[in-house]
């Protein structure tokens, strides 16, 4: 049953599948960190997100969480660039964008649906995920 529940959660915000596609096709890397059980992962081959990232962090299978350095890195050495080269796009949840900002990277706020970014984040934002592409 988990996995089920699991199952229907993974599915792509409208835009997102549209927004990595064009990222790629300008030669831009893509990279996940996700704070996650171990059902995402293993559901995610079925999903319409794989095959859509360059390199992918799943908390469960690699032990850290969101804000944890190692995980940001973990992703930016999957991805063979440095801090200074990436962005990091979230909704703020589990202070990810301070985090993504301590390592050196440039982190963009997203408006979730069903949630608000954190009232303290001053930093650049986007309503819908196809408003990304204005600002790479």
């Amino acid at each position: 049953m988990r996995r089920e529940v699991t199952r229907q959660g993974l599915v792509p915000v409208p835009g997102a599948v549209e927004t990595l596609t064009a990222l790629r096709e300008r030669g831009i890397k893509t990279g996940l960190i996700t704070v996650c059980s171990e059902d995402v992962a293993l559901l995610w081959p079925e999903t319409e997100f794989d095959g859509l990232f360059d390199a992918e962090v799943f908390s469960a299978t690699c032990g850290l969480r969101k804000p944890d350095p190692r995980i940001y890195r973990l992703a930016l050495d999957g991805l063979g660039v440095e801090p200074p080269d990436a962005v990091f796009v979230g909704d703020g949840a589990n202070d990810e964008l301070a985090g993504a900002e301590r390592v050196g990277m440039r982190a963009i706020g997203v408006e979730s649906p069903g949630g608000e970014l954190p009232d303290d984040w001053a930093g650049p934002r986007i309503r819908e995920l196809p408003e990304l592409l204005e600002l790479l």
